[in-house]
């Protein structure tokens, strides 16, 4: 297929996420659609009361003030639920949820109509119909939830430890923001090859990712490094979890490739780092 069919415009790694001035409402962007790819970095401190997350959370949100569509990664709202839940059994997931949800929608729906953006939030455990799945969540500028999409293919502490059910990969349709196709992965889902057939042709194939495991070439290279080429997708834009919580360890560079695999952007594969790009 030809490349690209959106121009893509980098606008360059920044590495220091200092507070810069909040985007007036008037400034909203119609068109190019700028976005914003946050490499978050957990900590106990980021998720020790509901306080301390929201302000991490807004501090990228402004340093990322040009962006129309800002993209955290897996579970950055998951350890947010947890400010909620005594365990992580199935019962007191379940029994938590409401409170959660109300919580998340708040607080996203908040800042995503605060600053006029597209915001998606990350993954939470959802509860629905006696199952719980880890949902990424999307919020639209008027601070509602826009779009939303399970994961499909869990990780082993996912299934044996938390006991989560798997989402329908039917479920996983594409989405348009301001005229701007995207596909929407979770983690371990791009390194299953299921993916390449059903992606259609968009501007955007969009994989956040958590992974625990320590951070090597070769592991990451199967995931949407391996699987773009052989889909529909002209762009792939990879945002990682990083930091340490709970005894966990999360590395994994944050990145932006072309259909034929080639760089157009990069993070450190450690630390909080975030860059902005234009699909024109």
């Amino acid at each position: 297929m030809p490349f690209p069919r959106s121009l893509v415009l980098l606008w360059g790694i920044l590495i220091s996420l200092s507070p810069l001035p909040a985007m007036a409402e008037g400034d909203y962007h119609a068109d190019p659609l700028v976005i914003g790819a946050v490499q978050f970095e957990v900590s106990p401190e980021v998720y020790a009361t509901g306080e301390s997350f929201r302000r991490a959370v807004e501090d990228k949100i402004i340093a990322l003030e040009g962006a129309d569509f800002i993209i955290f990664p897996e579970y950055t709202s998951v350890y947010a639920g947890y400010l909620f839940v005594n365990s992580l059994d199935r019962e007191e997931i379940t029994r938590t949820a409401p409170r959660v949800k109300e919580f998340l929608d708040r607080e996203w729906g908040d800042l995503a109509r605060k600053y006029h953006k597209y915001i998606l939030a990350g993954t939470y455990y959802a509860v629905e119909g006696g199952k719980i799945y880890n949902r990424a969540l999307i919020y639209g500028p008027e601070g509602a939830l826009f779009h939303y999409q399970d994961k499909v293919f869990l990780g082993d502490i996912e299934k044996d430890l938390i006991g989560l059910d798997r989402g329908d990969i039917g479920n996983a349709v594409p989405f348009t923001i301001k005229g701007k196709t995207f596909f929407l992965t979770i983690c371990r889902d791009t390194y299953h090859e299921e993916w390449e057939s059903i992606v259609p042709p968009v501007d955007l194939w969009i994989d956040i990712k958590a992974n625990e495991l320590p951070y090597t070439d070769e592991y990451y290279a199967q995931a949407l490094p391996s699987r773009l080429p052989d889909s529909s997708a002209d762009l792939g834009l990879t945002v990682s979890l990083t930091g340490s919580i709970g005894g966990y360890q999360f590395e994994g560079y944050s990145t932006l490739r072309n259909d034929f695999n080639q760089l157009r952007a990069t993070s450190s594969y450690i630390s909080g780092d975030a860059f902005l790009f234009t699909l024109e």
